[in-house]
This record gives structure tokens, C-alpha cells and sequence, in this order.
């Protein structure tokens, strides 16, 4: 039945002489056999293959033109539109637009609603729905039906997309995606020409990237208007009239950059603002940090200001920022704290603590704006009264009173004071008394003396030498 097919495609014969077993080239050639007639003969393979069949003389004549020929359901050789090939493209369910991408492209059309349609071709694929072809130009197929398209040349992958429109009217896409042959991509943005073994992901809009290195240590870099150009292997602005700026991690450290406005095309020169190191140190204008929070070396006109700031809007000076600065003044081996207040205010500067679980803030000490006093917490009712001071006296006398100077200081200032060890033998409440071993150089484990503690006692001796004073008046009239 095989060889059958073969001549039946040729042409649409009808007639009774296959019924006879005998089949010959003229009956073939020259009869009309009917398809009832070839199913009900028995008509095997070796009779058909005697005969001599010319294809030039057969055709079908009730076919449909550049159908291709299959079996229906019931088995029986049929054409129609639903499968259509006119020698160059192939449509299914639709006749194949007779134009092109461009000349020597190879089509299959699906027809569904608009229809989708493969393009191959001149080293170029395309995968388009509701999209028609003509002399090169996209055209929309069928009306308020959104087409899209993907192609594809030479390694780049483009995705591309256009709002609905009318049937035969130009379409106008807009490019949603391209992936390079270097395997960078771009989401509404044909991305840049990435050397230094970046793979990126680039963001249309501001020249958002993300970008990262080979295996191993590697980049993993997040860039603002930023890309690394393969040909100057440079870092390069991405347009003109922003400013740039990167993050990347790199073996464990983390590193903000900043740059400036530049123009498009052009090298970017970096500033390495701030840096976290793989220990957990901070650097602020610091590529090396040496502490947890390392504000760096170098200062400005104004000296180098660490800012803490909060606007609190309910407070006594609404709509101002509340905080501090710390402020060298000029002087490099100094630190100044400075507290900014609202002019024609009375603000206060508090040192306060509360228990980490707790919600009561205890005030300890305050100073007023534009005093130079401090005033410290001594309400009563916050205390226990063990006992009065008494012996203050002779506590006093086996205090040193001393000049001195620090073993640390190099110009050795001459100063005045007292020892802590000998208030710590006459009265220990007021000295601070380490956990630590004493380590001059490290400047650990010394004893601290609360100057102001000491008060109190000196209070009590003077009520000592009045109280003998008034004693001695009374004696001596």
C-alpha cells in the first residue's frame, strides 16, 4: 500500500481496473481510480511495482494547491489549509505570509489568534506572534492583539515587545531584554561591552548594574552609572550627567566607591568612602580600618566631624536636628564633643542610664547650655541614708596634696592633684579600683579617683574645724 501512496500523490485516479489483480502503466497512466475502488482491491505490492508510473502525467486535480497530502481520520488521503507548504515556508492551520523578515528567510506560521511565526535564515532565527512581515517592515497581522517577538544572531538574544494596534499598521517594539554573546544581560537595555571577567546584569534607567568575576575570590560589584569597558579596561561612566557609584564584595570585605558627574564613555576615578572588613571593622574614609569604627586620618578644613543626629519633632525644639559631633578644632591630638542647640533656647546635655531590660531612666548629671557647671543627680528621694561623715579631718590628713606630671606625657606639664591610693585607704568609696592588672603603657588597670565624691568629705572637715572653732570661741570669750 506503500507504493500505492506514492502514486496516488501524483494524481487522483479513478476507474475499475485495479480490481483485476492486473496493473499496468497505461491503466495507471491513463484510468480514473476511484479511492473506493483501491480500498476494496487486493492489489499487492509486487503487481504495483511492474507497473511503470510517470509522474509528469499525474495530479490531483480536487486538491487544494500547495497543500500537503496526509490521511484523515479515516484513514484516507486528503489536503486542505490546515497544512500548507508553497516550497519555501510552511504554514499550519494558515496560509504562510508571502513576505519575510528579509529575503532568504525560511518560514513556519502557526495560525492561532494572531498567529505565531518562526523565521530562520541568514545566520538569524525569529519567533514573532501577531506579526506580518513585508519588505522588511513588522507589521501588526491582526487588530487588539499585542505582538512580541524574540531573535536571535550571531550569540544575542533579543526579546523585544509592542502594545496592540491595528491589522497591516507598522509595529513600533520596544527592546524588553538582550542577552550578548559574552553572556551579559540586559532588562531594557542592551547591555555594555564588559571586560575585566564581568558577566553583568544591567537595568535600564540610570545605568543600574549588577556584576560579578570568575570563581574563587571573585567581584560581586552593584554599579550606578558605572561599567567596566573591555577595550580600555577601565571603569567608564554609562551616560552623561550623573554621578557614579559602586559596591562590590571581594574576599570577604565590602567597599562603597563614589565618583563625581562625568560624561558618557569616559574613565571614572574612583573614591574608596567607605570599607567593612572581613573582621567586621568599619572604615569611613578609611581603606584600612583599624577599629570597629574607624573614621580615618585625614581631616578637612573644619576638622574631621563623627555626626549623630535625630529629628524628633514632639521635642521642645521641633523641626531642628538634636545630637552631637565630635570635632578636632584644629588640634591633632584632641577630641571635642560639641552638642548643637536651637539659639534662645534652654537646652541641656544629659548622661542617663537605664537597665537593659528596664523602661525608668535615671538622670545622673546634666550641664545647661551655655554653662560651663554640671549639675548631678541628688534628690533625696532617690537615696538610702546610711549615716553621716564623720573623722573627715583626719581622713584629709593622710591625703598627699602633690605637684606631678604624667609618665606618659613627653613635655611633662606640671600639674596638681592628689593619690588615689590614699584616698583609697581612708576612704575607698571614692577611688575606682581596677579588675585588671596595671599596665602603664596600655594605660589598663589604674586606679580611678571621682573628684566630686571627694566633696562631701571635704564639706564635713570644714563642719569639723568650725565646729572646734565655735568650741574654742565659746572657751576663749
Amino acid at each position: 500500500m506503500g507504493m500505492i501512496g506514492n502514486s496516488l500523490a501524483q494524481g487522483l485516479i479513478s476507474g475499475a481496473n485495479i480490481q483485476d489483480g492486473t496493473v499496468d502503466t497505461p491503466d495507471i497512466k491513463d484510468s480514473a481510480v476511484t479511492t473506493a475502488k483501491i480500498n476494496d482491491s487486493a492489489v499487492t505490492a509486487a503487481k504495483i511495482a511492474s507497473a511503470v508510473v510517470t509522474p509528469a502525467k499525474m495530479d490531483f486535480s480536487a486538491g487544494t494547491a500547495n497543500s500537503v497530502l496526509y490521511l484523515n481520520g479515516s484513514k484516507v488521503a486528503s489536503s486542505g489549509s490546515s497544512l500548507v507548504f508553497d516550497g519555501t515556508n510552511m504554514g499550519l492551520g494558515v496560509t504562510p505570509s508571502a513576505g519575510g523578515a528579509t529575503a532568504n528567510y525560511k518560514l513556519l506560521e502557526v495560525g492561532l489568534g494572531g498567529g505565531a511565526s518562526l523565521y530562520a535564515g541568514q545566520g538569524q532565527s525569529l519567533l514573532c506572534t501577531n506579526v506580518a512581515w513585508s519588505g522588511g517592515t513588522a507589521n501588526y497581522k491582526a487588530s487588539s492583539i499585542a505582538p512580541l517577538m524574540y531573535s536571535q544572531e550571531s550569540g544575542t538574544h533579543i526579546w523585544k515587545y509592542a502594545a496592540s494596534g491595528t491589522a497591516g499598521n507598522a509595529i513600533t517594539f520596544t527592546q524588553a531584554m538582550t542577552l550578548d554573546a559574552s553572556g551579559n544581560l540586559g532588562i531594557g537595555y542592551t547591555p555594555n561591552a564588559w571586560g575585566g571577567g564581568y558577566k553583568a546584569l544591567q537595568i535600564s534607567g540610570a545605568g543600574r548594574a549588577f556584576a560579578g568575576t570568575g570563581a574563587g575570590a571573585g567581584d560581586l560589584t552593584l554599579a550606578f552609572n558605572a561599567h567596566y569597558d573591555s577595550t580600555n579596561s577601565r571603569w567608564q561612566y554609562v551616560y552623561t550627567g550623573d554621578p557614579a557609584s559602586r559596591y562590590s564584595t571581594t574576599g570577604g570585605a565590602h567597599i562603597w566607591y563614589t565618583a563625581p558627574t562625568g560624561t558618557g564613555g569616559n574613565a571614572i576615578t574612583f573614591t574608596q568612602a567607605m570599607t567593612l572588613d572581613g573582621s567586621g571593622k568599619l572604615g569611613v574614609g578609611n581603606t584600612s580600618p583599624q577599629a570597629r569604627l574607624d573614621l580615618g586620618s585625614s581631616y578637612g578644613a573644619d576638622g574631621e566631624k563623627f555626626l549623630i543626629y535625630n529629628d524628633n519633632n514632639t521635642s521642645a525644639l521641633a523641626g531642628t536636628k538634636m545630637g552631637f559631633y565630635i570635632d578636632r578644632f584644629g588640634e591633632s591630638n584632641s577630641a571635642t564633643f560639641v552638642f548643637p542647640y536651637a539659639s534662645g533656647t534652654s537646652s541641656k546635655f544629659h548622661v542617663a542610664y537605664k537597665a537593659t531590660a528596664g523602661t525608668t531612666i535615671t538622670d545622673v548629671c546634666s550641664v545647661t547650655a551655655g554653662s560651663s557647671s554640671w549639675s548631678f543627680a541628688s534628690d533625696e528621694r532617690m537615696k538610702d541614708i546610711i549615716e553621716p561623715i564623720t573623722g573627715a579631718l583626719a581622713m584629709l590628713d593622710g591625703i598627699r596634696t602633690v605637684y606631678y606630671s604624667w609618665k606618659l606625657d613627653e613635655s611633662k606639664k606640671r600639674k596638681v592633684g592628689t593619690i588615689a591610693q590614699d584616698w583609697l585607704v581612708v576612704a575607698p568609696e571614692v577611688v575606682d579600683v581596677p579588675e585588671t592588672e596595671f599596665d602603664l603603657e596600655s594605660s589598663t588597670g589604674h586606679m580611678t579617683l571621682a573628684g566630686t565624691d571627694t566633696i562631701p568629705i571635704l564639706i564635713a572637715a570644714i563642719k569639723e574645724l568650725k565646729a572646734e572653732f565655735d568650741a574654742y570661741k565659746e572657751a576663749h570669750p
